[in-house]
């Protein structure tokens, strides 16, 4: 049975537009996995990347580099370029 849920290299950054277009990198080379059954926990100081790694989970935030694999009924689908009404599907 495949991991249900295995994040690979994930790296999210977001442009200042008021700064020039500075970009400023807030998650670098994430990895981990969860198998059935598993319980995680992101731990971590303020501004470590905490939400910003759950929002690109659930979708809220568009992944920069890396791959967000999650076991579908269908098989296995890469959050990080899926398309919307696949994910939903």
């Amino acid at each position: 049975m495949p991991t249900p849920l295995v994040v690979s290299d994930v790296a999210k950054s977001f442009t200042m537009h008021l700064r020039d277009g500075i970009r400023l990198p807030v998650v670098a080379g994430v990895s981990f996995s969860i198998r059935a059954g598993e319980c995680a926990v992101l731990g971590g100081p303020s501004g470590a990347g905490k939400s910003s790694i759950l929002k690109m989970l659930y979708g809220n935030y568009a992944v920069d580099e890396g791959q967000i694999i999650v076991q579908h009924e269908n098989g296995l689908i890469d959050l990080a370029s899926a398309s919307p009404r696949t994910v939903l599907a």
